[in-house]
């Protein structure tokens, strides 16, 4: 997990949703450890491991189609410093980019990714962890298609959507909620459209505002890694120039303001190394690449920034004692690497 808080808009509306529906501040105190109080005050993330613990207890008295419940729809999200750099965007393009640049600000450790094929394009939500409920995708890709709509004012032109989970006994509230086709036991969970539509751009963009609002955003990630030291910068910096071949001690220190010796002995201090926080990304996103997207091995080593596929196909075999395409095929066996 990149961070270790949840942004408190996430949290709060389960919070006061679980306690309409019946659960006692207490009960809540006692199964998260978290204070009611912090809902009341401008603190503006709870610990990560409180807020799962609360999304679990909620999940006793909430029904299990509540992420698609109209009341339930992250529109208090609006009010986000990240939703709104995506909504101001002078593209949608860059909106999406932007929104895989400053996931982190909505405090999930999850990963998004902007994938192009042809005529096609689409926005798939990457959990950091096979094991996470169906809710987590219809809560994010719920909360994607809200943006979305908003910034092409109204329905999405050849939307359709991509669940990784079995169609549910509440599966009607998908078309209600999408209004599009919605496709179950999918590769990947996503938000799939016309590629042209990377090109539509926002009425009433404003550059001047969309300087202040990312330059917002940026302090508040580096706000939020600097409670995990330089690493956590280190961390963000190095998914963000991945795509673009510079993820190396060069870019990275250029753009925390450092050199590449004053950053190499930062990083020391604090027990790690470049190269060990390369690898741990590398190991996150190949894992998160093989499991919940089907693009081609030779595809994800590149994405990765390795220079062939031998050089990826080496260092996963080193990482989980298998080839990438053993882990894709038994990823839920015990014979290669646990996640």
């Amino acid at each position: 997990m990149t961070h270790q808080k949840i942004s408190t808009q996430l949290v709060a509306p389960v919070y006061d949703d679980a306690v309409r529906v019946g659960a006692s501040e207490d009960r809540i105190r006692q199964r998260t450890g978290l204070d009611p109080a912090c809902f009341r005050t401008a603190c503006p993330f709870v610990p990560a491991h409180q807020a799962w613990a609360m999304f679990e207890l909620a999940g006793d008295y909430l029904p299990p189609e509540y992420c698609l419940l109209p009341e339930s729809r992250a529109t208090v999200l609006d009010t986000s410093i990240l939703s709104a750099v995506f909504l101001n965007s002078p593209t949608l393009e860059e909106a999406f980019q932007h929104l895989v640049r400053f996931h982190d600000l909505w405090g999930e450790p999850d990963a998004y990714r902007l994938h192009r094929s042809g005529e096609r394009a689409a926005l798939q939500y990457l959990p950091d962890q096979l094991t996470r409920a169906p809710h987590d995708a219809e809560a994010n890709l719920s909360i994607i298609h809200h943006l979305l709509r908003r910034y092409l004012g109204g329905v999405v032109p050849g939307l359709t959507v991509h669940m990784r989970h079995a169609r549910p006994d509440y599966g009607v509230l998908y078309d209600d909620l999408f209004q599009a086709p919605v496709h179950f036991g999918q590769p990947a969970n996503a938000i799939v459209f016309d590629r042209a539509l990377l090109a539509a751009s926002a009425d009433g963009h404003n550059p001047a505002i969309q300087g202040l609002l990312v330059s917002q955003a940026q302090q508040a990630l580096l706000q939020l890694d600097t409670a995990q030291g330089l690493s956590g910068p280190v961390r963000s910096l190095v998914r963000e120039l991945l795509p673009q071949g510079r993820a190396d001690m060069v870019h990275v220190g250029d753009a925390l303001n450092m050199s590449r010796w004053t950053l190499a002995r930062r990083l020391r201090d604090e027990g790690t190394a470049f190269n060990q926080v390369l690898n741990e990304v590398r190991k996150e996103l190949a894992i998160q690449h093989l499991v919940h997207s089907s693009l081609p091995v030779s595809e994800i080593g590149e994405a990765l920034g390795y220079v062939s596929p031998n050089s990826f196909q080496r260092a996963f075999s080193q990482w989980f004692g298998c080839s990438p395409t053993a882990y894709r095929a038994r990823v839920r066996t015990p014979d290669c690497g646990v996640v």
